[in-house]
């Protein structure tokens, strides 16, 4: 992801807000990657992005957020809580 992308403040207050289906839909929007480009870069399945992106599902596991945040390259000085996460 272009590092200019976590400069704009929409995305940077989902990630605040711990809202990654927001965050998903603003990269969709700006870089327009699909789902399934999406889905590929996190290692999740196309369903899966598309909960995120509804509202439908969550993501709540720490091990999970971390994984998403490092697969879209979140700089770790804008993650919610720093990662990786630590292994338990």
């Amino acid at each position: 992801m272009p590092r200019t992308l976590w400069d704009r403040p929409d995305l940077r207050q989902a990630l605040e807000n711990w809202d990654f289906g927001r965050v998903l839909g603003i990269i969709q929007q700006v870089t327009g990657a699909s789902q399934h480009d999406i889905s590929g870069r996190l290692g999740l399945s196309q369903g899966m992005v598309s909960r995120l992106l509804s509202g439908h599902h969550r993501l709540r596991d720490i091990e999970k957020i971390s994984e998403f945040l490092q697969g879209l390259e979140v700089p770790p000085d804008l993650s919610p809580y720093g990662y990786p996460a630590p292994h338990l």
